[in-house]
C-alpha cells in the first residue's frame, strides 16, 4: 500500500469533519443569542406554551414541559456548552482549558457542595429536625454549574478569540440597548394618579417588588399609567454590571457615534435606577472608572452627574428623589408610594390619597428586609462554618423569628412576607447558607478577578478592549456593594454577572500567538484521522 493511502482521511474522519464544519460556529452563535435574549428571563415552557398559543394547538403537550424555572438563555448556554465540549475534546484542548479554569471559581463551586454535607452541620436547623433540604439545593446547585462552569468556561474561551469577541460584546450590548430603551419608554408614562384613579384604589408601584426584569406601566385611569414592577431588585442590580462597561464605551470607545451611543444609553440607565442603594453603588462605579481614565474625567463626570439628577429629582415623574430615598429607609409611618406587596390582592384601598399608613406593629413588611438580617445572622452564629445549606435560607430563616431557643432578640415576623425567594440581599443568604467559608470562596472570587482584570487590561493592546476590562472591574465592584441589598445570581442578572467575570479574565489573542495555531489545529480539516 502507498504511502498516500496511509495519510488519506478515512471515511469516519471525513463524515467527523463534515460534522464538525457548521458546529465550530454553532458554540459561539448558540451563545450570542443566549447574550441577545438574557433580559427577558422567558423559560423554556413559557416559549412552550406561546408557541402553542401561536398555532392554536398542542397547548396539553407544552403545558407538560417542567417548570423548572429555566430560561430560554439558559438552555441556550448549556447548548453552547455541549458543542463547546465535544469540540476542545475533539481538538484535544480541553485539558489546557480546564487547566485555566480559575481556582476561585472551583472553590465556590466546592463550598456550596460542602454546605450541603450534613454531618458538617452542629445542630439541627429547621423544622422536623431535617438538617438540609436537598431538593432546593440541587436546583441551587444546578444554576451554579450552569453559571459559574458551563456559561464561564464559553465565555472566556471566545471572548478570547479575535474572532468572536467583538461578536459576544456587540451581542450584550444590543441586548442591554433594548431593555433600555424599552424601559425608557416606560418611564416617560410615569403620571401621578388622577383623582378617579386615586378613588378607584389605583396602585403605584415604583419600586414594587416583583420578579419581573424592566418597567411595567400599570393603567391609573383617564389614559395614564403609572407605576413600574421594576424590581426584586433584577433591574437594579442588572444596571449595576451594565452601566459601567457602557461608560467604559463611552470613555474608550474608538469611534465618536459609538460613544454618544454610549453615553445616551448610561443616561437612560441612570434613570431607571430606583433603588437608592444601588443607584450609589453604580455612581460609585462610573467615578471610579473616570478617575483611572484621568482626572479631568473625573471632574467632568461628577459635574455632569450632579447636574443630571438635580433635573431628573425637580423634574422628574413620580418624585424620583423621594422614590429613591424610600427604597433605603429603615423605617416608616406610610407608603407614599404604595411600594409594597400589601395591595396585590385587588381589594379596592380606601386611605389618605397621598400615601397609605403603616400602623402594623411591631415591624411592617417594609422593615422585615432589614430586620430579617439579625435571624440571618442567628442562623450564621448557630452554623458559622459551613451554614444551613445552599437553597436551604428560606425554609431555615423562619425558625430563628419564632423558635424560642434563638429568638433572643425580640424579632416577630410580620404576617405579609416581603421576602419572596431571591429578594433577599446577597451577603444575608449566602451567609446563612456557606457560612464564613462561602463567604471567604466569595471574596476571593471578586480579588481574583479584579486582579485578572487590572492585569488585563494592562496587556490588551486594543484600546476599546481594554477600556472594556477596566469596566469590567468596576461592574464587579458595584456588585459587590449592590449585594448588600439584593442577588444577583438570580434570572436575568446571572449571565451578566458571568459575562463581567469572562470580560476582565478572557486572555488577549494579540499576547497569545500559540492560541491562532491552536484554534487551526482544532478545525476538523486539521483533526487526526
Amino acid at each position: 500500500m502507498s504511502r498516500q493511502d496511509d495519510t488519506a482521511p478515512s471515511p469516519g474522519s471525513r463524515v467527523i469533519g463534515s460534522v464538525l464544519h457548521p458546529a465550530e460556529a454553532a458554540a459561539p452563535i448558540l451563545l450570542i443569542l443566549a447574550l441577545l435574549l438574557h433580559p427577558t428571563q422567558i423559560t423554556v415552557r413559557q416559549w412552550a406554551l406561546a408557541v402553542a398559543n401561536a398555532l392554536g394547538s398542542s397547548r396539553a403537550i407544552a403545558e407538560r414541559v417542567p417548570s423548572l424555572h429555566v430560561t430560554i438563555s439558559d438552555a441556550l448556554v448549556l447548548l453552547s456548552f455541549l458543542v463547546w465540549l465535544f469540540l476542545r475534546w475533539r481538538g484535544g484542548l480541553l485539558p489546557r482549558c480546564l487547566r485555566r479554569y480559575p481556582v476561585a471559581l472551583a472553590a465556590l463551586i466546592a463550598c456550596a457542595l460542602v454546605s450541603l454535607v450534613p454531618f458538617l452541620k452542629p445542630s439541627s436547623v429547621g423544622a422536623g429536625g431535617a438538617s438540609v433540604y436537598y431538593a432546593r439545593g440541587g436546583k441551587e446547585l444546578v444554576q451554579l454549574f450552569l453559571l459559574f462552569a458551563f456559561a464561564y468556561l464559553v465565555l472566556v474561551d471566545y471572548l478570547g478569540s479575535e474572532r468572536w469577541r467583538k461578536w459576544l460584546i456587540l451581542a450584550f450590548f444590543t441586548a442591554a440597548s433594548v431593555a433600555l430603551l424599552a424601559g425608557l419608554s416606560e418611564y416617560l408614562q410615569l403620571r401621578a394618579p388622577s383623582p378617579e384613579a386615586r378613588r378607584a384604589g389605583a396602585i403605584i408601584t415604583p419600586v414594587r417588588v416583583d420578579a419581573t426584569f424592566g418597567f411595567q406601566g400599570e393603567p391609573a385611569g383617564a389614559g395614564e399609567r403609572i407605576g413600574t414592577s421594576s424590581n426584586r431588585c433584577v433591574l437594579g442590580a442588572w444596571l449595576t454590571l451594565v452601566l459601567p462597561l457602557l461608560w467604559a464605551a463611552f470613555l474608550y470607545g474608538p469611534r465618536l457615534l459609538w460613544r454618544v451611543a454610549a453615553l445616551v444609553l448610561v443616561l437612560v440607565g441612570g434613570l431607571l435606577l430606583l433603588h437608592g442603594g444601588l443607584w450609589a453603588a453604580a455612581l460609585v462605579a462610573l467615578l471610579a472608572l473616570s478617575f483611572v481614565r484621568s482626572r479631568l474625567s473625573f471632574l467632568a463626570t461628577a459635574a455632569g452627574m450632579l447636574v443630571f439628577y438635580a433635573l431628573v429629582f425637580s423634574f422628574g415623574p413620580q418624585q424620583h428623589g423621594q422614590i429613591l430615598l424610600d427604597s433605603v429607609m429603615l423605617r416608616r409611618s406610610a407608603d407614599r408610594f404604595r411600594t409594597l406587596p400589601l395591595y396585590e390582592s385587588g381589594e379596592q384601598l380606601g386611605g389618605p390619597a397621598e400615601a397609605v399608613g403603616l400602623e402594623r406593629r411591631p415591624y411592617s413588611p417594609w422593615e422585615q428586609k432589614y430586620v430579617e438580617w439579625q435571624p440571618a445572622l442567628l442562623a450564621l452564629a448557630r452554623n458559622p462554618l459551613f451554614g444551613v445549606g445552599l437553597g436551604n435560607y428560606q425554609r431555615s430563616i423562619n425558625a430563628f423569628y419564632s423558635d424560642r431557643r434563638w429568638n433572643l432578640y425580640d424579632m416577630p415576623k410580620s404576617s405579609e412576607n416581603l421576602m419572596e425567594p431571591g429578594g433577599n440581599a446577597f451577603y444575608a443568604v449566602w451567609l446563612a447558607e456557606t457560612g464564613f467559608v462561602g463567604l471567604l470562596a466569595f471574596v476571593w472570587l471578586v480579588l481574583t478577578f479584579m486582579r485578572l482584570g487590572a492585569a488585563g487590561s494592562r496587556m490588551e493592546p486594543d484600546a476599546a478592549i481594554r477600556g472594556l476590562k477596566r469596566g469590567a472591574c468596576a461592574a464587579l465592584g458595584a456588585a459587590t456593594l449592590g449585594c448588600l441589598f439584593t442577588n444577583y445570581w438570580v434570572r436575568g442578572v446571572g449571565i451578566a454577572f458571568v459575562f463581567v467575570l469572562a470580560l476582565a479574565s478572557a486572555p488577549s489573542p494579540g499576547r497569545q500567538g500559540e492560541r491562532e495555531g491552536a484554534e487551526a489545529a482544532a478545525r476538523p480539516e486539521n483533526l487526526p484521522p
